[in-house]
């Protein structure tokens, strides 16, 4: 079951990124994160780099960058054979970063101006750094 995570949620990824402009295109390169954590992260430049141009910046782009970090990273787990307590503060992180889009988008709802999307994304990388400096390093 191990190995099938990161694959499951590579297809749930590819899903929601085949309706996209050019989405055949974005699913083989992010299908390259399966072979290696290197190229999973240049994948996730590419596709951050592709929705902030393309400006699919709503909880679809989050969404979408948070389950392209969850492929490279639970790949990666696989592969080294973390704990599943690793991969549940994983997924908890992640899960986070979408619970802290909508919380700031209520925000703005209100009448405060911040650029949602912006907030959301560094949460979710704050929370990407977090874990791989606390959970992963032996």
């Amino acid at each position: 079951m191990r190995g099938l995570s990161s694959l499951l949620l590579m297809i749930v990824l590819a899903l929601l990124l085949y309706p996209l402009p050019h989405g055949v295109i974005l699913i083989g390169i992010m299908t390259l994160s399966l072979l290696s954590h290197t190229l999973g992260i240049i994948s996730l430049g590419i596709l951050a780099l592709y929705l902030i141009v393309f400006r699919i910046t709503n909880i679809v782009g989050v969404a979408i960058m948070a389950l392209g970090l969850l492929v490279v990273e639970i790949r990666e787990m696989e592969k080294i054979r973390a704990p599943m307590e690793h991969f549940l503060y994983l997924i908890v992180a992640v899960g986070l970063s979408l619970l802290t889009y909508f919380g700031v988008y209520a925000i703005s709802l209100a009448g405060v101006s911040l650029d949602v999307t912006l907030l959301a994304v560094l949460f979710l990388l704050l929370l990407y750094a977090f874990i791989r400096i606390s959970v992963l390093s032996p």
